[in-house]
């Protein structure tokens, strides 16, 4: 049985999300890797704090990560790169017999 709020969770989370304008444009992915926690993320520019399981296996698993620059001048531009992400998860856990 878990006793509410006091379960810390992490997830190791990797990513590509791709950029694009239908046929006309196509970017390189941007790559996230993070460690997502329910206790506090912190980098230079991003922070962020989770919220541990609870008794009904619901928590928020927050990361920061580092977007380096890709090849591509148009994104690098557009999204300012490099920069960093905060990526949020509210979750459900569920546990099966």
């Amino acid at each position: 049985m878990l006793v509410g709020g006091v379960v810390q969770v992490e997830l190791e989370f990797s990513a590509d999300f791709m950029f694009s304008i239908g046929s006309l444009y196509r970017a390189p992915p941007l790559v996230v890797d993070t460690l997502l926690t329910t206790e506090v993320a912190k980098g230079h520019m991003q922070q962020g704090e989770g919220i541990r399981l609870d008794s009904h296996g619901n928590c928020k698993l927050v990361g920061v990560a580092p977007i380096v620059r890709v090849n591509d001048v148009f994104l690098n531009t557009f999204l300012t790169l490099p920069t960093e992400c905060l990526a949020i998860m509210q979750t459900k856990l569920i546990f099966l017999d």
